[in-house]
């Protein structure tokens, strides 16, 4: 029969490893927008494309000033892509354009990575944007991250913690 404290120190090395897993710092975004000389937000005959500069990379608070090309080929009858430079490339899943009553309106996308310096062990992200109807745009790509550790793991864990202190002040 498995002891009381072999069961609790085996949960709590269960419950370390999971905090380790899930404690991932925060992802990086790009932030791009369109400068003089950008083509900004344009119709295409397959689709939309898009034409930026990605001028900024915050990566857990740290800002960076880069120049990047930013361009998003969105085709309605295949693949769609998105290149920043060298950068970030990613295949472009479940496009959404709206538009409001003043002309401009929001997009968003669903990334699945493919390659760049900036990919890392990230396999995925979420594209986000605004446009004006003077063809002003501003988008950011974030990386997804890992899931949260949820309140009941840190529960459990501290309750872990106190069993295994009742143990060792019964056991002295």
């Amino acid at each position: 029969m498995i002891s009381c404290k072999k069961l609790i120190n085996g949960a709590l090395f269960v419950v370390a490893g999971m905090f380790a897993i899930f404690s991932i710092a925060n992802a990086a975004t790009i932030e791009s927008t369109t400068y003089e000389g950008d083509g900004g937000l344009q119709s295409t005959s397959s689709g939309y494309l898009i034409n930026l500069t990605a001028f900024n990379v915050n990566d857990s608070g740290t800002n960076t000033g880069i120049s990047e090309i930013f361009t998003l080929n969105i085709n309605t009858s295949g693949i769609s892509t998105l290149t920043i430079g060298s950068l970030l490339s990613a295949d472009v899943n479940n496009f959404v354009l709206t538009s409001d009553h003043f002309g401009g309106g929001e997009f968003s996308a669903n990334l699945d990575y493919t390659g760049g310096s900036m990919m890392g062990s990230f396999t995925t992200g979420t594209l986000i944007g605004d446009y004006t109807a003077s063809n002003q745009v501003l988008a950011s790509v974030y990386e997804v991250q890992a899931v949260p550790v949820p309140a009941a793991v840190w529960l459990f864990g501290s309750g872990l913690i106190g069993l295994a202190g009742i143990a060792r002040r019964k056991a002295g």
